[in-house]
């Protein structure tokens, strides 16, 4: 998975997540937005691949490197080489990221607490490279943060696309302060460096995590 497409799938979930959004209609449209891009993707890639099926034992033999991409992507999550579709390739070294485990303070569960509102400010307002700098994304083991100097455009870029999709930049503000408000939101710490989140008495997909350089993020999973 390339560093576009993992960014890109990364961040529609990011805005599909109950925790994230600043209402259930908007919420509604972001899924409906990441369902026809995953419909897209697929038929990109059936489409990509119409004589797979067709070819010869002896074809599939020698070009066995190329067929064997997703089976070796799975079995090889933690790969450093980038070579798997667990993690994504052309993702550089200063992106990859380490969880702080000492248990989180009253005052960062509090500054927690005001994240989601926050994030959701920023996306509002189009500063989409801040809300790059508050989040992190999980996957097979791997955390990636996107605000780094080679991401960071490319993060921004994929947040705005998504945002226009959506319906949080057409939503009155007043609405978006009240659905994001802190008082919906609780924080339950695991005692680990991280919290999980839940909004209207709900548990999302999403944690308030402390990376190791001290800084308080949201950490997106499950894409």
């Amino acid at each position: 998975m390339t560093a576009t497409k993992y960014l890109a799938r990364a961040l529609t979930v990011t805005l599909a997540a109950g925790a994230l959004v600043t209402s259930a209609a908007s919420c509604g449209a972001m899924n409906e937005s990441r369902k026809d891009k995953e419909a897209t993707s697929s038929s990109s890639s059936s489409a990509a691949t119409p004589g797979t099926p067709a070819e010869s034992a002896s074809d599939s033999e020698a070009d066995g490197s190329h067929g064997a991409t997703e089976p070796d992507d799975k079995q090889s999550p933690t790969s450093s080489n980038g070579s798997d579709a667990g993690s994504p390739q052309g993702i550089p070294e200063s992106a990859h990221a380490k969880l702080d485990p000492t248990p989180l303070t009253a005052e960062e569960m509090k500054k927690g607490q005001q994240l989601p509102q926050d994030l959701v400010l920023k996306l509002f307002e189009g500063e989409y490279e801040q809300a790059c700098g508050m989040l992190v994304f999980a996957k097979n083991g791997d955390l990636l943060r996107a605000d780094v100097p080679e991401l960071k455009s490319l993060c921004a870029q994929e947040l705005e696309e998504n945002i226009q999709k959506g319906e949080i930049s057409s939503m009155p503000k007043e609405k978006i302060m009240e659905d994001s408000d802190p008082k919906r939101f609780t924080l339950h710490d695991n005692g680990d460096g991280t919290a999980t989140f839940e909004r209207d008495g709900e548990v999302s997909g999403e944690k308030l995590v402390r990376l190791d350089d001290g800084s308080l993020r949201i950490l997106i999973e499950g894409f």
